[in-house]
């Protein structure tokens, strides 16, 4: 029952109470059948206890603190409009200077903005455009998820569920919003969004019916061999 509560695992109490029902399996006893039933209601509770691996969870965020350094950050947005775009449409507009002169006002504007038109080209982007980082402020930001990671692991450890997905979940606006969408940080933020999803609480189940028990059976035991005692 100690060693449930200090270290939050039921693989070693588990092992404890099934050799405890094995010895009581060769002593033979039936006065022991209400121990043995004891017993069984527990072991029975540890074995439908969901576990929670902790240890790969640790080091599966590890490994993605590892690999945050060959991530590559966010580029340069591409140019609106190609040099050799610009000045063929700029040489097409002097050709028509002579044309223009005897438009109207009306029709000159109207002209000027067809020609406009044709310089600009509206560009999509996925995301939205980010100032680009120094290496220093690169170097902050890594570091940023360094600690947040590390923060998640700590949270992990003491089973604090909030702080765990919070720190996740900020780990993975700065992989977005600093580091370039390829295959790589795809992967490590659809991990993370796994990670952030895991519950971390270790349900586990009360254990003390069987000590009760057992100690019951001894003390039954002690007070008859103490009357026999007095019956000599």
């Amino acid at each position: 029952d100690q060693r449930l509560q200090v270290e939050r695992s039921v693989e070693i109490p588990l092992a404890i109470l099934e050799n405890v029902d094995a010895i009581f399996v060769q002593i033979n006893d039936p006065d022991l059948a209400a121990v043995r039933n004891a017993l069984a209601v527990d072991i029975a509770a540890l074995r439908m206890t969901e576990k929670v691996d902790r240890e790969g969870i640790y080091l599966e965020l590890q490994a993605v603190s590892a690999a945050l350094e060959s991530l590559a950050p966010l580029t340069a947005p591409d140019q609106l409009t190609a040099p050799n775009q610009l000045t063929a449409n700029s040489e097409a507009v002097g050709e028509d200077g002579a044309e223009q002169k005897s438009f109207s006002v009306t029709e000159t504007l109207a002209h000027f903005g067809e020609k406009l038109g044709n310089l600009i080209v509206v560009q999509k982007r996925q995301q939205p455009v980010e100032p680009l980082l120094s290496g220093a402020e690169l170097t902050t930001v890594r570091q940023n998820i360094y600690l947040l990671l590390q923060q998640a692991q700590s949270a992990l450890m003491r089973e604090q569920q909030s702080i765990y997905s919070s720190s996740l979940r900020q780990a993975e606006t700065l992989l977005q919003r600093y580091f370039q969408l390829n295959s790589q940080s795809a992967a490590l933020l659809s991990r993370l969004q796994a990670l952030e999803a895991l519950p971390i609480n270790q349900q586990l189940p009360d254990i003390s019916g069987s000590r009760g028990a057992i100690q019951t059976a001894l003390n039954l035991r002690h007070n008859s061999a103490a009357d026999r005692e007095q019956a000599k």
